[in-house]
């Protein structure tokens, strides 16, 4: 199997797994909601767990989505006038708001509301929320993750700070590589794939940004930066 034949298979296979999880997770949410009947303590905590996995799913399908289209150079721009928070940010902090709640993990958004750009919304979505699912799950629970925002000269960065293990400085730089993964102490059951922080870093390249991580005393900050109007 050549390379091409390896992308169109990863790009059919994923697909087809969208429409499926789709269908699941509107069932389970409609359990969860009590739209086909009451739930006893047992079945709550059990629909958690089910839900918390469907949300790692679906964000696994959705990154090996997007893979396939950056192996293939189809990753294409449609970009619209767009607010920074309330477009982006807002929406990807209210869909990770109940992964953050199970770790006890508090996240304070302080990103700007005036703040105004020209970018494909859907896809710095994408790779905001690669940043904000990280933070959560490398975060220490009953920690905070801080999201803010500096804007200067016709541009912004916007810090994704979460208190964890700080990386190393040998391991910067491999952070937003295909399928890199770092494993440090009490992070060795913590699942992921190796592409979702390189998907980031190709959204942000696409629109002309940078993306990087500064390791603090007491956590991690990623950081990213766009032209803003």
């Amino acid at each position: 199997m050549d390379n091409k034949q390896y992308l169109d298979l990863i790009g059919f296979v994923t697909h087809e797994l969208k429409g499926i999880l789709s269908s699941v997770v509107l069932n389970v949410y409609n359990l969860q909601n009590g739209l086909l009947g009451d739930l006893n303590p047992a079945q709550k905590k059990t629909l958690r767990s089910v839900s918390r996995n469907l949300d790692y799913l679906t964000s696994t399908v959705r990154n090996f989505l997007n893979f396939s289209r950056i192996e293939k150079d189809e990753l294409f721009l449609n970009k619209i006038r767009c607010f920074l928070k309330n477009d982006i940010i807002d929406e990807s902090i209210d869909s990770y708001s109940q992964s953050a709640a199970d770790q006890s993990i508090k996240i304070i958004n302080k990103v700007s509301p005036s703040l105004e750009l020209e970018a494909d919304s859907g896809l710095l979505q994408i790779a905001f929320n690669n940043l904000l699912s990280n933070a959560i799950k490398y975060g220490k629970e009953g920690s905070e993750i801080i999201v803010s925002s500096q804007a200067s000269g016709g541009e912004v960065v916007v810090e994704i700070y979460n208190q964890g293990e700080p990386i190393d400085s040998v391991d910067v730089d491999k952070l937003f590589k295909k399928f890199s993964r770092l494993n440090y102490r009490g992070t060795e059951k913590i699942k992921g794939t190796g592409i979702g922080l390189y998907i980031t870093k190709e959204i942000i390249d696409k629109h002309h940004g940078l993306v990087w991580v500064e390791p603090k005393k007491e956590g991690n900050s990623f950081k990213f930066k766009l032209k803003i109007v």
